[in-house]
């Protein structure tokens, strides 16, 4: 892929991995999972309280 070209890519988590904390926290966009350059996005839940 040249530098002009676009790609969309979806990701869903398949799974979920616990913190130190017990947080929930969920494998996002990175350069592992669509070999993304300068930028990563991870979710993480925090309960309510």
């Amino acid at each position: 892929m040249n530098a002009h070209e676009t790609k969309v890519q979806n990701v869903r988590p398949d799974r979920e991995v616990m913190t130190r904390q017990r947080l929930p926290y969920f494998i996002g966009i990175s350069g592992q999972t669509v070999q993304a350059t300068g930028l990563s996005m991870h979710l993480v839940g925090c309960p309510a309280g």
